[in-house]
């Protein structure tokens, strides 16, 4: 498997509010990939390589604009905030990349705050725009 998977939390890192558990949010699966600056930049490259400065390598393609289709595939929700007056929320999907916008509300969910959603969405984008 060439990703990895994230945990997503609400708040800063050094909270001390609610357990791990009442704070995560969603998972993130994807990929980053960073290589630690060894030539050129200012003050010769001994300096950066002690400051711990990173860069995209040298060896990866122009920045050219690419079209590329985005899949997208949404679960579950978790510790919604209410937004009925009853407590609860009627939750829909609502996708946006650029100018490009999906609203799922055709399939909402009524009165949960913790949905299960179980869809996948395609959107077509050029990066970088």
């Amino acid at each position: 498997d060439w990703v990895t998977t994230y945990e997503l939390f609400r708040g800063k890192a050094n909270e001390e509010e609610g357990t791990s558990e009442e704070r995560f949010v969603g998972k993130f699966k994807g990929r980053f990939c960073l290589y630690k600056l060894t030539d050129g930049g200012e003050g010769g490259s001994e300096a950066v390589r002690d400051m711990g400065h990173y860069r995209i390598d040298r060896g990866i393609p122009p920045n050219n604009q690419v079209q590329v289709l985005i899949r997208v595939y949404i679960i579950s929700a978790s510790n919604l905030h209410p937004a009925d007056p009853d407590g609860k929320a009627d939750p829909y999907i609502v996708l946006r990349i650029g100018k490009n916008e999906i609203k799922d509300r055709d399939n909402y969910i009524p009165k949960e705050l913790n949905p299960v959603f179980g869809r996948s969405f395609e959107l077509q984008a050029t990066f970088p725009q």
